[in-house]
């Protein structure tokens, strides 16, 4: 997979050459323009298509050893053998114009040839390469890679060794019989000035810098970051004063979620170099992972202050205070931080995959999946980019009810098995939303085993449990997401409801209070603490908690809703139907209060005899949330009692559809629905 650092020129070769001549001269006439014009790091394809073969040449940016500041290019050519002659032929070319220009560059042969005898070591590494592109490793996998990497070390430290040894023999041939070996052509190229043969002894300890500093890129390069953070503490130990090794120290530190560690070495290295726009970029990034966002802002504004900040700097730096912003839930202000990155580079596609982010969160999925495109045009192949894009149509289609078209376009994307939590929390969203709750639950299950850190799933699995009438699973997982938010109102209240449902009633108490202590104008746990009163029968309590409540706020559709199944309960029908139309009254459809109110008016209605109007209230909560298990439960009773058993036996079967395998309402609906068959039978004999 190409990384960003590389420029990539992919050809579809003709038969004829003279037409192959004109591709590569016209590919290498770009580069250089590319070259000239660009001081960022470039990463940029060209296709010339015609019938025949596929050819590949890879372009990779480096830093010689000329001087700190020389640019310079690495040419790699990959593809069939049958074309390596004229990968050969184009760049002889180029090197005669790299040289004219005096452009420093290191040639390599075409893969194949490179690789001779070392087959074995580059299929472990591809093997190796594979496992860290599917899955995120555990503790044990990242060992055992670990383990894998440092023994094609070991091999190649035991290669290194017999090169120079076979160096010295050769040298020692050399002088014995008087002998020249011509120069390579790369050899040409422009060289450093002279400078006098170091002493042995003197240069060690710059040897033994390079490799810890070396050793540290290449883990970092593997994503592991904390054997990263050991090469270049190595490294700076032999050299503190290098800025390079400690800033990489402090990116390791973040990168492996050593957050305070990281801020401390950017801030020691700024002491130090107070100009160094670099180490001001990675403490923002440092202080807005902290959640200090005044401090990160104040960073990023120091590198757009300063006058040394390259174009690549200062789009770190908008792109960075754009998620600042994303935050703090101000998107205009992200979306024009990004748009000040996209006018620095246009070409990166990062600030047009971020405003896509921005517009897909604030729900405008129209302009989402036009920033998505913009983004897959710049980076083609990505199927990240491709997966966000298909998730804004199946957010589009949500908002038009096409939920079949939606469930389409998220299973497209789980087909791939992205790595990203995201997908599958939202799939499991989606899920839920058309009923399936035991796929729900597995989407967000997967969610969490992505990334044990993603609280959202937490939530959904502790919501999606609540639904599924698994009070105790639902527990787990609230508990689980509070680690993550202890302070979090609705979870909490949530919580002391599951523990009501349980009869756990001093816990159910001791997080309604804590939730209601949160927000005085959150009523939803001084409402639950209400019905917990009722079902204890302690209805003055209950009442209270109610009165308190409307004081506030005299439109709490929950609170009357609430009383009117007090009244219910005390027997006080007329009452319980003012109080319960009052709560209709202020509720809207979509609102749970709503539910509430219509399932309880049906109860009211069948205990005094009006069995029609029972059955149209309990139709009307179920018109606003098909999942309601009571109500459906509460029809099914009464289609039995009027003898229509086939519409009975539709709800009971829709209950067992919505409640969790180890849930006691299982149990008893399955009791009913033996009952009905036996009823169903005797009505046939007779």
């Amino acid at each position: 997979m190409a990384k960003e650092r590389e420029i990539i020129f992919q050809f579809r070769l003709d038969d004829d050459p003279a037409k192959n001549n004109s591709a590569i001269d016209r590919f290498l006439k770009d580069v250089e323009r590319a070259w000239e014009k660009n001081d960022e790091v470039l990463s940029e394809k060209e296709s010339i298509r015609a019938d025949g073969g596929a050819y590949e040449v890879k372009f990779r940016l480096y830093l010689p050893k000329l001087s700190s500041d020389a640019r310079g290019i690495e040419i790699v050519g990959t593809g069939d053998e049958e074309y390596d002659q004229l990968f050969e032929l184009g760049i002889l070319i180029l090197e005669e114009r790299l040289q004219k220009k005096e452009v420093p560059y290191i040639m390599r042969a075409s893969k194949e040839r490179f690789t001779a005898g070392f087959e074995d070591l580059h299929m472990k590494l591809d093997e190796i390469d594979e496992v860290l592109k599917e899955k995120k490793l555990t503790e044990a996998e990242r060992k055992e890679i670990v383990s894998d990497l440092s023994s094609i070390v070991s091999k190649l430290d035991f290669l290194a060794l017999n090169i120079r040894l076979i160096e010295d023999r050769i040298v020692e041939m050399m002088n014995r019989y008087e002998l020249e070996i011509p120069k390579s052509p790369s050899s040409s190229a422009p060289s450093p000035s002279p400078q006098p043969e170091p002493d042995a002894a003197v240069n060690r300890p710059r040897d033994d810098f390079v490799q810890h500093f070396s050793a540290g890129s290449g883990y970092f390069d593997l994503g592991l970051y904390r054997e990263a953070a050991e090469e270049f503490a190595r490294a700076i130990a032999i050299d503190k004063k290098d800025f390079g090794a400690r800033t990489n120290l402090a990116w390791s530190y973040l990168l492996d979620n050593k957050i305070d560690a990281s801020i401390k070495k950017f801030q020691d290295i700024l002491k130090a170099r107070p100009d160094y726009v670099h180490a001001y970029n990675g403490l923002g990034y440092a202080l807005l992972r902290a959640e200090r966002n005044f401090e990160a802002r104040t960073a990023f504004q120091k590198v757009l202050e300063s006058p040394a900040a390259d174009k690549n700097t200062r789009y770190f730096a908008h792109i960075n205070l754009g998620l600042l912003y994303e935050k703090e839930n101000d998107p205009d202000r992200a979306i024009r931080e990004f748009e000040k990155a996209s006018s620095l580079l246009p070409q990166n596609p990062d600030a047009h995959f971020n405003i896509a982010n921005v517009y897909y969160n604030i729900g405008l999925y129209d302009e989402a999946e036009r920033k998505y495109k913009k983004t897959l045009e710049l980076k083609p192949g990505s199927k990240t980019v491709r997966h966000f894009l298909l998730a804004a149509r199946a957010q589009m289609a949500v908002q038009e009810k096409n939920y079949d078209a939606a469930r389409k376009h998220y299973e497209e994307v789980i087909a791939d098995k992205p790595a990203e939590p995201f997908f599958y929390n939202n799939f499991g969203s989606l899920l839920e939303k058309i009923g399936d709750y035991p796929a729900a639950l597995a989407a967000y299950r997967e969610a969490t085993r992505l990334d044990p850190h993603y609280a959202i799933s937490y939530f959904n699995l502790g919501y999606i449990s609540d639904r599924m009438m698994n009070a105790r699973r639902a527990i787990r997982y609230y508990k689980k997401f509070l680690e993550f938010h202890p302070d979090d109102k609705i979870a909490l209240n949530n919580l002391g409801w599951d523990y009501f449902v349980t009869g756990e009633t001093e816990k159910a108490i001791f997080y309604y209070k804590k939730a209601s202590a949160l927000d005085e104008n959150f009523f939803y746990p001084l409402n639950n603490l209400g019905w917990l009163y009722i079902k204890s029968g302690k209805f003055e309590e209950a009442a209270a908690c109610y009165a308190q409540v409307l004081k506030k706020d005299p439109k709490n559709a929950l609170a009357y809703n609430d009383l009117g199944y007090l009244y219910f309960l005390k027997g006080m029908f007329e009452h319980a139907i003012v109080e319960l139309k009052k709560a209709i009254k202020y509720a809207t459809k979509e609102e749970v209060a709503y539910v509430y109110a219509q399932y309880h008016l049906g109860l009211v209605y069948n205990a005094i005899g009006k069995t029609d109007r029972a059955l149209e209230a309990f139709s009307l909560a179920l018109a606003t949330d098909d999942k309601y298990v009571s109500a459906h439960e509460k029809v099914a009773e009464l289609y039995e009692m009027l003898g229509n058993f086939k519409k009975a036996k539709e709800h009971y079967k829709k209950c067992l559809e919505l409640v969790d395998e180890k849930s006691s309402v299982r149990e008893k609906i399955l009791n009913k629905l033996q009952r009905l068959s036996s009823k169903e039978k005797s009505q046939g004999a007779v």
